[in-house]
């Protein structure tokens, strides 16, 4: 993408290149110094903070239960029945 709005800059109009160089940056930068810098550096700094959810938000999201058990009686329940091996012929 930084090619592609980098190639804007060939375009001979001046708005059309300073929207070209404004958008390769901001290509470039993101992953750059935003994901490998700055996130990283947040998430130690706010640490276990990171992974809690805030509970307004926690009313609106649903609670799934990946491994089937529910949350009244706190027992697994399979999510598939078990399935029986068929009865082999005598012969």
């Amino acid at each position: 993408m930084v090619l592609v709005f980098g190639a804007f800059v060939l375009g001979g109009q001046w708005l059309i290149e300073l929207f070209g160089i404004g958008l390769a940056s901001a290509v470039l930068l993101d992953p750059l110094v935003v994901r490998s810098v700055l996130v990283p550096a947040l998430m130690l700094m706010i640490g276990e903070a990171n992974w809690k959810l805030p509970r307004p938000l926690a009313r609106w999201v649903p609670h799934l239960r990946v491994e089937g058990a529910t949350a009244a009686s706190g027992t697994r329940t399979p999510a598939v029945a078990p399935v029986s091996a068929p009865a082999r012929a005598a012969g």
